[in-house]
This record gives structure tokens, sequence and C-alpha cells, in this order.
């Protein structure tokens, strides 16, 4: 497993560079939006993180014997020292993550139910859009922009975190794969757990980066806000991935803080 590579993705076949060039469809905007995969982290099975968070455990019990347990695994100082990383930052950090993505999902709930709510109370007969819906509008995708921004970032440096963690555990598993009736039965590969994480990891950075990436690029375009715009904004659509997004990250915490009694 290589070290985490932040890449751009694609949203539903549509890559980001295809979003908004030249002449722009209303309906791929809410579309590049929003992304099934943002909280693909917090849908690894809670099996898994057990497994993870119970190696923790097991690498601080043994550090006493470190001397001893290096013999067969000669990387243990290193997995003493990413586990003790792992408990006094990175998964205390995750379980923040999640809070805040819940909050972020929320926010984008509530400002766009609003513009939702004017938006079907707007004569439309006109074809005139009030100012107050265009500020409105360019409010909520600016509000959006920089919490996707500031979220995105706290993404990444997250799943370095976990990346780094789990690179050194995939190393001494091919140890414990060969020692088991060395080290006890405690001491079992991780196996499956690893590659499960390591995908989540590297699905759910490369959205939030695809993401911002593309907000990015609606925002230096700034489109003029036109009645077909408004009415193709496929708002419900983006509003149904947020909530998904939100029960994601709030099942995820409701569950995480329990791990930590698997360190002791």
């Amino acid at each position: 497993m290589s070290k985490l590579h932040v890449f751009e993705r694609s949203f539903d076949g549509m890559p980001v560079s295809a979003v908004f060039p030249g002449r722009r469809t209303t309906s791929q905007l809410m579309t590049a939006l929003t992304s099934k995969s943002l909280g693909r982290l917090f849908t690894v099975p809670e099996n898994d993180w057990t497994a993870i968070n119970k190696r923790v455990g097991e690498a601080a019990a043994g550090a006493d014997v470190a001397q001893y347990i290096s013999e067969y695994i000669p990387e243990f100082p290193v997995l003493v020292t990413v586990c003790k990383l792992w408990q006094d930052q990175t998964f205390e950090r995750l379980i923040e993550q999640s809070a805040a993505v819940s909050l972020y999902a929320g926010n984008a709930i509530y400002g766009f139910q609003e513009l939702l709510k004017e938006i079907s109370v707007m004569d439309r007969s006109s074809g005139k859009i009030p100012d107050r819906i265009i500020q409105l509008t360019y409010l909520q995708f600016d509000n959006l922009n920089q919490s996707t921004l500031a979220l995105s970032k706290i993404v990444a440096s997250v799943g370095v975190s976990i990346s780094d963690f789990l690179y050194v555990n995939q190393e001494v598993d091919m140890r414990i794969a060969r020692y088991t009736n060395k080290l006890g039965i405690y001491w079992e590969p991780l196996g499956q757990t690893i590659i499960n994480v390591n995908s989540a990891v590297e699905q759910s950075t490369g959205d939030w980066f695809a993401l911002t990436h593309t907000m990015q690029r609606i925002l230096d375009s700034r489109p003029e806000i036109t009645m077909p715009l408004l009415l193709n904004l496929e708002i419900n659509a983006a509003i149904n991935c947020w909530r998904k997004l939100q029960l994601e990250a709030d099942l995820f915490n409701s569950f995480s803080e329990n791990q930590v009694h698997y360190w002791y």
C-alpha cells in the first residue's frame, strides 16, 4: 500500500474539469457540489474500527516488553509511536471531523432550504429575479465554498495521519503473519481492515479535494443568476445528499467515543 495520494476525482462519471467549460448547464451545478463518497470514511464498518483500536491497545500493552517483541517485529517501536499518536491525536481528530462534517451538512441544508423557499414563492411570470434572491443565491454558494475549503483541509490532514498509521500497521502485519505462535493469540493481522479503511480515506479525501476545486471554479466564473439557472438547480437532490452525509457522520460519532475502551 502506498502513502495517501490526493487526486482529482469525478462526480457521477463527470470529470471536475468538465463541470463548467464554456456554456454551463444548470443541471450540472448541484450534481457537481454533492458526492455520495464524501462520508465514505464514516461508513467503514464498526468492527474495522474495533480491530484498529484493539491493535492500538495491544501495542500500548506490549510497550513494556518491546525488546522481546522487536525480535519478531523490528517495526514495533515505530508501531508504538504511531499508536500513541493515534491515541493522543489522530482518532480524536477523526471524531472531531465527523462532528464538523455533520455541522457542514446541516448548515448547507438550512441555507439552501431557505433559498428553495424563496424560489418557490417567486413570481416567475415577469422573468425578472428579485435582487434579494440573487444576493441570497450568491451568499449560499459563498458560504458553502468557505466551509468546504476549511473542511477539506481538515479531511486531508486527518487522512494523511490515518494513512501513515495504516502504512506502519501493514508492515507489522507481514511480520505477525509469520510469528503468530510466538506473539500470542491477540496479535493477529488486521488484513482486510487496512484495505477497507485505506480505500475509504483515499476516496473521501479525493472527493473533498475535487469538491473544493469545483467550488472554486464555480465562484471564479461567477455565473449569472438567471431564471433557468434557479429553476434547474436541483436543490432537493443536493439536500438529500447532505442529509445522507450528515447521517453517516452522526452514526460514526455515536459509536466512536466507546472505541477508546479498547486501548486499556
